[in-house]
Order: C-alpha cells, then structure tokens, then sequence
C-alpha cells in the first residue's frame, strides 16, 4: 500500500512540475537586443617603465581615441548582452541572423542608429515585446604601478559603462532607461617592450568580464520591469485563398512569432480616419472571421477559418492577433 502512495506522490509532483514548466514557458516574453552605439573615448594608459614610446604615444594623443572601429565595439558588447540574456533564461532572445535580416529588408540602420519609432516597426516585425538599444560610453583599460618608490605590482584595470535604453514595441515608448558599470582586475600584468604591444588576449579578457559584470544591473532591471512589455500584435494580409480545400495563407510566420495553433482575427476596414496631410491615424474595424494557424513556416502561415462569416474572407484582407 505505502508503495502505491509513493508512486501516486511521486506521479503528482512531476505532472505539478510539467504544468509549471509548461506555464512558465507561455509567459516568457520575447525581446530583441540591437547593437549599442559607440560613444566611448578608449583610455588604454600604458606602463611607462616598460614603454618607452608612451609617454610620446600620451602627449600626441595616440593613447586616448574615439572609438571609430565600425562598430565593432557596440556589437562585442551587445553580443555579450545577449549571452548572458540566454543564460540567465528568463527571456527569449531574438537570433542575430534573424535580427539582421529583418534590418536589412526594411533597410533600417543603415546610418547605424535606429529610433524609438523604428525600433519599435522592427519589434513588431519580430514579433518582439521589446526591443533594448542604446550606447557604449565607457571601454577602456588602464595599467598602473602599485608600490613604494617604483617596486610593486602592475594592475591593469578594465571599465565598461553602458546606456541602454528599451523600448515598447506597442507603443514605441521608452519603456525604462538604466546606465550600468562593470569593473575587473588583473595583476601582475606583462607588457611588451613598445606602446601598443601589450597583450590584446589580456585586455580582451578583462574587458569581456568587465562588460558581463555591467550587464547585470540590465538583466536586472528588464526582470523588474518585465510587467510593463505588452505582447506584440501581430498585423499582416491575407495573400492567398486555396479554392479547393478553402485554406487561407497569410504572410505572417514564425519569424513574426507565430506558431501553430494561434488564432488570428480576419478585419474588414470599415472606415480611414486621416490628418490634414493625408496620412492615416485610425482605422475602425470589424471582425468577420477568426482563423486557427494549422501550418506556420518562416514568413507565411496557413489557416483555417474557423468562426465567423468564412466566405466572405478575400485576399487582401487585414489580419491581427487582437481584435
């Protein structure tokens, strides 16, 4: 008897389990993490003693240059972002391959900058509930002498500052803004024999560390203000109608954040509110039909009319994920 209560126990608690993974896994929202800009001034101080050329290299400004490198410093920080995103688990983060194809079909930041309003058209593209971007406005590395009368330690001390900023992509409104820093430290530090030559691999190493320590207060605070991201709508067209079995496609897919079995709402455009200048502000709506997602593919899905008056959906028609 006790062993079938035990096996009863035991069958409970991972169904409870299954259920509150299954759950949990529904509620993760999805976001998108676009590459920062670089703002910073890179002040790489070298050791004097060990580099003759320095103190020439300092006064002819060589040791302190605006970061100019195509962005390759945004991109580093903001692909260790995402890392440390994935690992923490508690969003879904948007592929950079997904992200940059997008970009590049809408042709946006082309300039290398994206604002509020197209970072939230490039959300709704991806099917995101937010987007985070922002700057880089502290890289650098220091190296300093710690001793009495020149003997001691070298310490080479990297910094990473960084302003992000996330934007609703409902909305495009700036959701929250935080600036976060990230400090790490090495002794002992071998340099070589000529400003410039000191070990790229150490630098690199502290300064990924320095940037991990500064994405915390980020994931902190996307955590904290997880409540405030709306789920994306999702707005696309009917673009085919298969006579024969009345299966209807839109141009909608995965990519978008579709998946099978989601239901999406056909609307009849009963009326266009425009401005002055012509441009349309509202657009008041009927629903006429509903449809069930049966196949999702990457950039279009096929349904199924599933309430509604079904034959008088037609290609062209809008579709949304809310009424």
């Amino acid at each position: 008897m006790k062993r079938n209560l035990d096996f009863v126990t035991t069958a409970l608690i991972l169904v409870s389990m299954f259920c509150f993974s299954t759950a949990a896994l529904a509620g993760v929202k999805k976001i998108a993490v676009l590459d920062f800009e670089d703002t910073s001034v890179s002040s790489n101080t070298p050791d004097f003693d060990d580099n003759p050329m320095a103190a020439f290299a300092m006064m002819t400004g060589r040791g302190q240059v605006q970061q100019q490198d195509n962005g390759k410093i945004g991109k580093s920080v903001s692909n260790i972002l995402v890392t440390e995103l994935v690992n923490d688990g508690t969003f879904k983060v948007v592929e950079r391959s997904q992200l940059d194809e997008i970009m590049a079909e809408q042709k946006l930041g082309k300039d290398g900058t994206l604002s509020a309003n197209e970072a939230a058209k490039l959300g709704k593209l991806l099917g995101v509930s937010a987007v985070v971007l922002g700057s880089v406005t502290e890289f650098n590395t220091r190296t300093d002498k710690k001793g009495v009368l020149g003997v001691g330690t070298k310490v080479q001390t990297a910094s990473v500052a960084i302003n992000a900023r996330v934007v609703d992509t409902s909305s495009a409104e700036i959701i929250f803004a935080v600036e976060s820093k990230g400090q790490e430290e090495a002794t002992n530090v071998t340099v070589g024999s000529y400003y410039g030559s000191n070990s790229t691999g150490a630098k690199d190493a502290l300064l990924t560390a320095a940037t991990k320590k500064a994405s915390v207060s980020i994931i902190q605070s996307l955590k904290e203000n997880s409540s405030k991201m709306n789920e994306p709508t999702l707005e696309g067209l009917i673009v085919n109608i298969d006579p024969t079995d009345k299966s209807i496609m839109i141009d909608l897919g995965t990519e978008s954040g579709l998946t099978n079995g989601q239901q999406m709402y056909v609307l009849k455009v009963v009326k266009e509110i425009k401005n002055q200048s012509g441009e349309v502000i509202k657009r008041i709506t009927n629903v006429v039909g509903e449809l069930s997602v049966k196949d999702a593919e990457k950039k279009v899905s096929t349904c199924t009319c599933i309430n509604g008056t079904c034959d008088n959906i037609k290609e062209g028609d809008r579709v949304a994920s809310i009424k």
